[in-house]
């Protein structure tokens, strides 16, 4: 898990930016619809990627913050206090998901940092005969469905991935 979140940092960081540009636009009271709208996309798909690497505060973070942006125009300064308080919570959580990292790290080097489950997924479907179960995931989140297929393969798990539901 901390590989993959050190492979999708450029991504996270990349949508936090444009949460960034976003506040900063609230701030100077030049937020434009165009920007709020990238802002609330960037939250949909922070939360996805938060939510895969088990960063629940986080989650519900960036999904409060898209609710706020995709319901209305923040065009003043009562309605961006809840914007600007969420995107400090959202900005801690970061922080601790890169100490999670470097703790991951430090782990690895002395043993094996996960807990192994005492049963398989696969016992868990009925039928599966000599086939391994197949998953199709559809998002739009490219950073999202990258780490899917490494996560769920060791668990015998053939996962198939498409960001475009056509």
């Amino acid at each position: 898990m901390g590989g993959l979140w050190r492979q999708h940092q450029g991504a996270i960081a990349e949508r936090f930016n444009i949460l960034q540009q976003m506040k900063i636009a609230l701030a100077q009271d030049q937020l434009t619809a165009p920007l709020q709208q990238s802002a609330a996309q960037a939250a949909h798909k922070l939360a996805g990627v938060l939510g895969m690497f088990g960063r629940d505060e986080g989650t519900q973070v960036a999904r409060d913050l898209e609710t706020i942006l995709s319901a209305v125009k923040i065009s003043s300064a009562r309605q961006a206090k809840p914007v600007i308080s969420l995107m400090k919570q959202l900005a801690h959580t970061l922080e601790l998901a890169e100490e999670f990292t470097e703790d991951l790290a430090e782990n690895a080097k002395n043993k094996d940092p996960l807990p192994r489950a005492d049963f398989s997924p696969i016992s868990l479907f009925s039928g599966a005969g000599a086939h391994s179960p197949r998953i199709l995931a559809v998002d739009d989140d490219p950073t999202f469905l990258s780490a899917l297929s490494p996560m769920l393969s060791p668990w015998g798990l053939s996962v198939t991935t498409l960001c475009d539901p056509k």
